[in-house]
């Protein structure tokens, strides 16, 4: 009986272990996209959780490792910000075969709009094909789109980030500068555009603050979407439908 108690023990301990910081044995575990969770999810938390009847454990980590949680049971739902398609390949290119399209439901819950910012101080105004060329590294000097003489400085999110995804796959069709500067998050991509008088990135709601500049006449929709491994459960449904009603 005492080896049965002890085993029985070290069970509990390790489904513990395996939860994400914070989260209890009960919470839903949802996980993936700052844009989603920062403008959606965490503003209206208490009311989601109170129409799904149930306690949240939201963990911001971008839409790549959301997903990636979820195929490995670390979460029971999934915030994208970007089609899953774009996600899937990012994924499957790093570790060919990890991400089965096939296997997940996705919902979209909601949109965003993806604007380019540079620094308060640049005049230049942009035509979307100048644009695509200035990111994707075809223009690396300001002169060459009627500025002051000065190389382009790139700014991006690292790969697996939603926002980076609709940039390269709805925008560009096609890659980022490869001598873009990268940074963690998206809130980063903003915070060295306005230190940075020769820099240019992205950003949404979510990131985007007075102290930079949008380009103006370039808007790039970006899907809010929450994905399950297979069809949604009944939990999984309320959390959706709560979602979702707080996404309009």
């Amino acid at each position: 009986m005492q080896i049965k108690s002890v085993v029985s023990a070290l069970c509990v301990a390790l489904s513990v272990a395996v939860l994400s910081p914070g989260a209890k044995a009960d919470d839903f575990r949802l996980h993936g996209a700052a844009t989603l969770a920062k403008n959606i999810v965490q503003p209206n938390q208490a009311a989601i959780e109170s129409k799904a009847g149930l306690k949240l454990s939201v963990l911001v980590n971008g839409s790549g490792n959301g997903l990636m949680d979820l195929v490995a049971g670390k979460a029971d739902m999934a915030m994208i910000a970007a089609p899953i398609e774009a996600e899937a390949k990012i994924i499957n290119t790093k570790a060919p075969g990890t991400l089965d399209v096939s296997t997940l439901r996705v919902k979209q819950v909601g949109a965003a709009k993806v604007q380019l910012i540079v620094h308060p101080a640049n005049p230049v105004k942009l035509t979307a094909a100048q644009a695509k060329d200035i990111i994707s590294g075809k223009i690396t000097n300001w002169k060459d789109v009627g500025g002051a003489d000065g190389a382009i400085l790139v700014v991006a999110e690292a790969m697996g980030q939603g926002t980076r995804a609709v940039v390269e796959t709805v925008f560009l069709k096609g890659s980022i500068a490869a001598n873009a500067r990268i940074v963690p998050t998206l809130v980063q991509v903003a915070e060295v555009v306005k230190q940075s008088p020769n820099a240019v990135g992205y950003g949404n709601s979510s990131s985007i603050t007075p102290a930079v500049s949008t380009v103006s006449g370039i808007d790039i929709p970006q899907p809010l979407s929450l994905v399950t491994k297979g069809a949604p459960t009944p939990a999984a449904e309320k959390v959706i439908s709560a979602i979702a009603a707080h996404a309009k």
